[in-house]
Parts: structure tokens; C-alpha cells; sequence
């Protein structure tokens, strides 16, 4: 990791005071069926496929709900697109999916959500990209749709089949399969920690923004609510001091029961460990999520903002005496020893980047 001579200062303060990136909704399968309108005897994909899918064919009336599978998917917090109308129907887990694992004698659960996605006259026909999100940075995922005029334009979609042939799916995934004679009770609870969805207040130059010149100084772009409290001037440039909020990291357990073991969870910088905690022995609850504020060594800047027709947003000048901004940071949980203290039904997603 390349760190600027600042980030080097605000390591090293950092230090005095305080003496990989994994993608969390990690999508696998997805399922596709018809659930109202128009078309509704045009088969739809009969059992899980791989993600990510081939563009799906909706017919002008017509509304399909596709449901993605994969490990943190429940916690989608929205669909968006244009000219469709698309929302999320339903989310949660399950063990009904292919080649589940067992633990404990029993099937563990698997997170999903559902996309409804309807498609209406206003909206034309032609291609449109639904667009799932969730709550940790840079992980959407794009549902590729195209509209069709009519149930006859279905034929060139691949996962729909006209009325009377068989239903056929272009999955490589063994289907589910069937349920063993004795009844499967309640899934045994299990323990799965991760870092905090974000890291609150970080304070940096917007990620793939170069410098701005500007009257021969270079600039750099930083988030504009750093600015959120003064206007851009009529002429000439302002600037303002600001105190940025020390950042909040923290633990999540994403799983269905307490951690039974202590543990332990770091911030770090690099190589340098800035902030270290410890959680008891059943201290998360499942679902449960703890905040942790780290002190900055320094956390005064100044920001500026051009007059039009200068650039516009919220500008930083790293010529400033004290200069500084984060450096990458990263949040491991369950860090010490090596391999972790808490036995986990995920260990993958044990350590994040911001």
C-alpha cells in the first residue's frame, strides 16, 4: 500500500495517540417467475441459476419478481431504474437452496431478496438496468431487463417459453434435492461476524478525482457536505474551518445467536493498528451491531469553495500547513489469534476496506 508523506504524519500521530476488501452481498444464484399480468402461461426459469443472468425479457403488462441469493442479499436496502417500475417485494433467509451446507445436522440459511419488476405502456419498450443496493460501499448489483411489446417477443429471452413445451433452465446448478423422510426442525443458531456496514466521518479526497488547478494551485475534491454550511461565492473563492467528527467503526453479528466466545477486533492503517476492542463472551447479540469512535490525532481542515465558472464542489488545498486526510483503513473482526477466537458459519467476511 502507497501512503502520501500526510498519511504517513497522520499514521504516526495516530500511533502516539492512540499508542482485502470482501464484498458482503455475495451473490451466487438467482431465481426468475412470473407473478402477475400478461404472459403468465410463458414458463419462467424453473430453479436456480448462476449469477449474474442474461438480460430478462418482460412483456409490455407483465410483472416478473426475481429473488438473488447469496450470503448478506437480505440486507438489500433498495432497487432503483428508470422507465420500469421495480421495488423490493421481500427479503429474508432460507434454507431452500441448492447444495446448502450442513452444520450441526442441520441446513444452514442463506440470505435473499426479491425484485419486483413491472413493466407498463409509459415505459417503452428496449433495455433497462435495475439496479439492487446495499448498505456497504461499492457493492450494487445490476438486474439486466429488456421490455418487449408483447408475450410473442418472449420467444428470444431464453428463460421464457411459450404455452404447452417443456420448462427448460440454462443453469449449471443441481436443483434442490428432495427433503430427507424425517422432519428438519429449526436450523441450528450459529455465529457470523463482520465489520460495521460503514465507517462513518471519513475524511479524504473523492475517490478517482485528480487535482483541480485553479489559478495555478492544484485542488483536491473532498465530499461536498464538508461544505454543506456556506454557498459558493458570488466571485473569487471562501473558505471555512471545520472540525471533522472522529470516525465510527464497529462490529456486526449477522447470525442467529451470540458470539460464545470473547473476541477480538482492530482498526487498522496499513500495517500500524490504530484501535483495538474487545468483545465478551456473549456481549453481541444476533443482529446486533456496536459503534466504536476512534480520535483522530488531528481533525481540523480547511475547505473551500469557487466561484461559477470555476469548478464547482468542496475543495481542499494539500499545500495547507497540517494538511492531512485518511488513509485506507480497514476493519478486521474476530482478529486475534490468527484464525479467530469465535467459531463462525462464515469466516470470509471477517475484515473490510474503507
Amino acid at each position: 500500500m502507497h501512503l502520501t508523506s500526510a498519511s504517513v504524519r497522520w499514521l504516526a500521530a495516530a500511533a502516539l495517540a492512540g499508542s482485502t476488501q470482501v464484498a458482503l452481498a455475495e451473490l451466487d444464484t438467482y431465481e426468475v417467475w412470473h407473478k402477475s399480468g400478461n404472459c403468465g402461461d410463458w414458463s419462467t426459469l424453473s430453479q436456480h441459476d448462476t449469477w449474474p443472468p442474461p438480460r430478462l425479457d418482460i412483456a409490455t403488462g407483465e410483472k416478473l419478481h426475481v429473488r438473488l441469493w447469496g450470503h448478506g442479499a437480505d440486507l438489500a436496502t433498495d432497487a432503483k431504474a428508470d422507465k420500469i417500475h421495480e421495488w423490493i417485494a421481500d427479503r429474508g433467509r432460507s434454507t431452500d437452496y441448492p447444495n446448502a451446507p450442513i452444520y450441526g445436522g442441520q441446513r444452514l440459511p442463506k440470505g435473499y431478496v426479491t425484485v419486483a419488476i413491472e413493466a407498463k405502456a409509459e415505459h417503452g419498450t428496449g433495455n433497462r438496468n435495475v439496479v439492487v443496493t446495499w448498505p456497504f460501499p461499492g457493492q450494487p448489483e445490476t438486474i439486466p431487463v429488456r421490455i418487449v411489446s408483447s408475450c410473442q417477443g418472449l420467444t428470444k429471452a431464453g428463460l421464457r417459453h411459450p404455452p404447452g413445451s417443456p420448462t427448460v433452465s440454462s443453469g449449471t446448478i443441481s436443483p434442490i434435492s428432495p427433503p430427507p423422510t424425517a422432519v428438519i426442525g429449526t436450523p441450528a443458531p450459529f455465529v457470523d461476524l463482520m465489520p460495521r456496514a460503514t465507517l462513518d466521518n471519513i475524511f479524504r479526497r473523492v475517490s478517482n478525482s485528480g487535482p483541480v488547478a485553479v489559478n495555478g494551485v492544484s485542488y483536491l475534491r473532498v465530499d461536498d457536505l464538508w461544505c454543506s454550511a456556506f454557498v459558493a461565492p458570488a466571485s473569487g473563492s471562501s473558505s471555512r474551518n471545520i472540525t471533522v467528527p472522529n470516525p465510527v467503526w464497529g462490529i456486526t453479528n449477522a447470525g442467529t445467536a451470540a458470539n460464545g466466545a470473547a473476541f477480538t477486533s482492530q482498526l487498522r492503517a496499513g500495517g500500524a493498528v490504530l484501535q483495538t476492542t474487545t468483545t465478551a463472551a456473549g456481549g453481541l447479540a444476533p443482529g446486533a451491531t456496536t459503534g466504536l469512535v476512534f480520535i483522530r490525532p488531528n481533525s481540523a481542515a480547511r475547505v473551500i469553495r469557487f466561484a461559477i465558472p470555476q469548478p464547482q464542489g468542496c475543495f481542499v488545498n494539500p499545500a495547507d500547513t497540517g494538511f492531512w486526510e485518511d488513509p485506507p483503513l480497514t476493519v478486521v473482526v474476530d482478529a486475534v489469534p490468527a484464525g479467530g477466537a469465535v467459531v463462525e458459519s462464515n469466516e470470509a467476511n471477517n475484515s473490510r476496506a474503507f
